[in-house]
Parts: structure tokens; C-alpha cells; sequence
């Protein structure tokens, strides 16, 4: 028999468990007598008007908990800042290609004695203790704070009704952009909506109803970011468009870094990929971990 203290303390280190039928266990780890299981409403995908198809039971752990402002705030300081680079630099006296020669006679004039007009002293010199570019602003916060702050935006999300779950992203009936923005409306999902997934792939038709609409977003839920292809000189066209469809319907991300180990890159992946600037092409030498961030 555990006492309550064992309890809480097991809770506290609970994962997150959710079997295939989406209800929670009792066990000694989760209690629901302590912890209320959360329940959200599921909804169907494949309308404009929802239907309820039954409820859901959430972790009361990951969906009830107290939220903590703070750990909220720390998480999205940290998001803005880490990918911030501050390129300005400021000239030091020894970089100006000025004449470095003294701008009067050391004596007799009743002035200042200086030797050239590179110092600080001058407004056309150089600095002395003036930023000096590029700084990068990527700094890492403690694990336990970044999961506290997820947990505590879910939390609060779900409390205010923002969480919204549905049955498969695979019955969404059309590609159309027009017919995701008016089911989004007639639902009141808000200004802005993100949809997430538990697979690499979206569906052919709702990765294209969401492809160009700024404020309907798709991403999986695990990050898998490096795909493998067999070769690149099989690929059929070199039309951007074609290159920029197979990106959007694999769900490669907003930007994509090809990366190939021979110096010259097939024709039709380089002229499909030329101009298109969130598509670049690089050899594997040049790899570099600004490049694979960017």
C-alpha cells in the first residue's frame, strides 16, 4: 500500500500513457479519485458544421495542471530569442582606412594634442567598446522548465476551450483552401490555427487546403526533420512548381536544405530549386549547422 506523499510523488513523474482506445487506466501511477480525468469532446473532420462523436479522456497530469505563468513566459523569452543573431559591429579605430596622420601640429595651435583622427575622441572614429558582430542569441533553458511550460500552456488551453480534437485528418473531403477557412469559421477555432498530427505524411487534402493560408499551420508531433532519398538524378522535372507541391504534400517544412555528396547537382533539382528561397542546395562538405538551423 502506498501512502499519499508515494503517491503524489509517482504522479508528479507520471508519463503520459494513451492507449489505442483513449481511455486512461487506474494504477497506482494515475488515480483517478486524486486526479479527475479530463474529458474533451471528439469531433468528426469531414463537415463544415461539427458533429460530436464521442468523448476523449486526457491526462489530468498534462491537461489539468496548475499553470505556471512564469514557466510560460520563460518558454516563449526563450523561442524568440535562441534563433536571434545581431549582426552589427562597430568599427575599431585600427579598421578605418583613413590617413592616419596627426590632424594638427603638436604644438603651437593652443589645442588638444592628438595623433590621428581615428580615435574615439572623434565623431568620424572608430569605437572602443562597441558591439562587435555577429553575436548569436541561442542560449538553452533547463529541460524540466521547457516541460513545465508546455504542460502549463496545454493546460491552459484546454481551459479555455482551445484544444480541439478530431477523429482522422484522412476524411477531410476537398484541397480546397476556401472550404478549411470557412469550416475553421463556422467552428470559431480562432484567428490562427495549428493542426497536429501524430504522422511524418498529412493527407494529400488537407496538406494542400493548408499550403499558402498564413494562419493555418500543420505540424507532426514528433520532429523528423532529416528524410533519406535513394537518389537525386530521378527526379522528373525542373519546374519549381513540381519541387515546391512535393514539399508541401511530404510536409517538409517551411524551408528544406538538400543536401547531395557530389559537387554538382543534377539539372533538374538545381534549375527547379533556383529561385525559390526557402530551397537550397549545398554539398555535403559545406554542411554547418547555421545552415541546418536556418
Amino acid at each position: 500500500m502506498l501512502t499519499l506523499r508515494q503517491l503524489r510523488s509517482f504522479c508528479s513523474n507520471a508519463p503520459l500513457i494513451l492507449p489505442r482506445e483513449f481511455k486512461l487506466r487506474h494504477s497506482d501511477i494515475f488515480n483517478e479519485q486524486i486526479t479527475p480525468i479530463k474529458e474533451s469532446w471528439l469531433y468528426n473532420f469531414d463537415t463544415t458544421l461539427p458533429v460530436k462523436l464521442g468523448l476523449v479522456q486526457l491526462h489530468p497530469r498534462i491537461f489539468s495542471a496548475f499553470p505556471n505563468p512564469q514557466m510560460i513566459a520563460t518558454n516563449v523569452s526563450w523561442q524568440q530569442k535562441y534563433r536571434t543573431i545581431d549582426w552589427l559591429k562597430m568599427k575599431t579605430k585600427a579598421e578605418f582606412r583613413t590617413l592616419n596622420k596627426k590632424p594638427w601640429p603638436q604644438k603651437g595651435t593652443g589645442r588638444a594634442r592628438h595623433g590621428s583622427r581615428r580615435t574615439a575622441q572623434f565623431t568620424t572614429g572608430g569605437w572602443v567598446n562597441g558591439p562587435r558582430g555577429p553575436k548569436t542569441g541561442f542560449f538553452m533553458v533547463p529541460f524540466y522548465t521547457r516541460v513545465h511550460g508546455l504542460i502549463s500552456t496545454l493546460s491552459v488551453k484546454f481551459a479555455q476551450n482551445d484544444i480541439k480534437i478530431v477523429d482522422t485528418l484522412t476524411s477531410f473531403p476537398s484541397d480546397d483552401p476556401k472550404f478549411l477557412t470557412d469550416m475553421m469559421s463556422t467552428r470559431g477555432w480562432g484567428p490562427s490555427t495549428l493542426i497536429v498530427d501524430t504522422t511524418d505524411i498529412f493527407p494529400k487534402n488537407i496538406a494542400l487546403s493548408a499550403h499558402g493560408v498564413e494562419y493555418i499551420n500543420i505540424v507532426k508531433f514528433a520532429q523528423n526533420d532529416i528524410k533519406i532519398v535513394d537518389t537525386l538524378t530521378s527526379f522528373p522535372s525542373d519546374d519549381p512548381k513540381f519541387l515546391t507541391d512535393m514539399m508541401s504534400t511530404r510536409g517538409w517544412g517551411p524551408s528544406t536544405l538538400i543536401v547531395d555528396t557530389t559537387d554538382i547537382f543534377p539539372k533538374n533539382i538545381a534549375l527547379s530549386a533556383h529561385g525559390v528561397e526557402y530551397i537550397n542546395c549545398m554539398p555535403l562538405y559545406g554542411l554547418n549547422v547555421f545552415s541546418m538551423l536556418n
